[in-house]
């Protein structure tokens, strides 16, 4: 994003002084004050999105973290009990 950024001129002298001593590109400057000053609000906007997901969403994205199995359990009681000397 391009923005017209608009200062006084004493404002203009300190920043020009402030790049030129520290080497630092005026872009890069005023894109770390201007994200400094917004990461909270991002950080809430991003924490409202995820929540504002549905909860199919959520589960499928949850199942996703965990490994897939190549065979088929055996989720039969029988199985579930083996052992238990019933």
């Amino acid at each position: 994003m391009n923005i017209d950024l608009r200062l006084p001129s004493e404002y203009v002298e300190v920043l020009q002084q402030h790049v030129a001593a520290t080497g630092e590109d005026i872009n890069t400057f005023v894109t770390a004050i201007v994200t400094d000053s917004l990461q909270a609000e991002v950080e809430s906007a991003r924490s409202r999105k995820v929540r504002q997901g549905t909860f199919a969403e959520w589960l499928q994205q949850w199942a996703n973290r965990h490994p897939r199995l190549e065979q088929d359990i055996d989720i039969s009681r029988e199985s579930s009990y083996a052992g238990c000397g019933q």
